[in-house]
């Protein structure tokens, strides 16, 4: 998608070129005139130039500010969720370790209540 538009502003200048001098070798112009308006134009699309070029920066700049913002963002989010699992998991072993401590404390007191009987 990216290489069709780039395709495509490549063929935009490059028909503005082409248009502008075939228009300018055309005219009914004497050669000073002609080379004057040549060298005018040139100076105005080198100037239209350097600002896009400008524009195509500070895009660029604010495009990779973002990129880093959304890459610490996501990152916090991560270590959020690391955390939120680490907590559930500690909750869930704990319970784990308690119902471990009840069996074992049920099974402890069967086995007493059953040297008991035997005696």
């Amino acid at each position: 998608m990216a290489e069709k538009k780039k395709k495509g502003f490549l063929v935009i200048v490059f028909g503005t070129i082409i248009g502008f001098f075939a228009g300018i070798l055309l005219a009914p112009k004497s050669g000073k005139e002609t080379r004057e308006e040549i060298k005018e134009k040139a100076e105005d699309f080198k100037e239209k130039l350097d600002d896009f070029k400008e524009k195509a920066e500070n895009f660029k700049e604010q495009a990779e500010e973002k990129i880093t913002e959304g890459i610490e963002k996501t990152a916090k989010t991560i270590d959020r969720i690391k955390e939120k699992a680490s907590e559930i998991k500690e909750k869930i072993s704990g319970e784990e370790s308690s119902q471990k401590q009840e069996e074992d404390l049920q099974e402890q007191e069967e086995n007493e209540g059953s040297e008991d009987e035997i005696k």
